[in-house]
């Protein structure tokens, strides 16, 4: 199995997987819904053969259009497989992948005056410098640091998870708790 990261706003990504989509050879996508697969699709058809939206204006997020799974013959002979998009995809332990593909980053956090900079407001950081001086960009960054948090979170062990839950159960409870003695103590 071959896997090929395309980036739907640059053509000549897309171009290059025109070799993958040769006569006799099928192509799957897959991935969370609302992350432009049908946009791909659409860039190797070379019209729009599926339908897409735009992002929603409340939330900045993607709306759901591809229901039925879809194969499309491509015009340079191989078949593409467009199914519906799924609920949850998880990285697996990445990091290093993750690091890789953001080396630009984790380079210059290596050089920042904390060793556990959190790239916010710390003096010295080197990653915010990058980026309000334009070197990184802050989608970039932002990218960055969700697949981080992700990572973290598919990461953890399931005790971890339990003790996660856990604390926030006790907050919550510690939260209604106060809410009720204070509902008390005004009458």
């Amino acid at each position: 199995m071959m896997v090929h990261a395309n980036n739907v706003l640059n053509q000549r990504q897309l171009s290059a997987s025109d070799t993958c989509c040769k006569q006799g050879n099928t192509i799957a996508m897959f991935g969370s819904s609302s992350v432009d697969k049908s946009t791909i699709v659409n860039g190797l058809m070379g019209f729009e053969a599926q339908l897409t939206s735009n992002i929603r204006d409340n939330d900045s997020k993607g709306r759901l259009t591809t229901n039925p799974r879809a194969l499309k013959a491509l015009p340079q002979g191989g078949l593409f497989l467009d199914p519906p998009g799924i609920r949850e995809l998880q990285l697996g332990t990445c990091e290093q992948d993750v690091n890789e593909t953001f080396s630009e980053i984790t380079d210059l956090a290596q050089l920042c005056r904390f060793t556990d900079c959190s790239h916010d407001k710390e003096p010295g950081c080197t990653v915010r410098l990058a980026i309000e001086s334009g070197v990184i960009t802050s989608r970039r960054y932002a990218s960055y640091q969700k697949l981080m948090r992700e990572q973290a979170l598919n990461g953890a062990t399931l005790a971890e998870k339990r003790a996660k839950d856990k604390a926030f159960g006790k907050m919550i409870n510690s939260v209604q708790s106060e809410s009720r003695n204070r509902k008390k103590g005004a009458f």
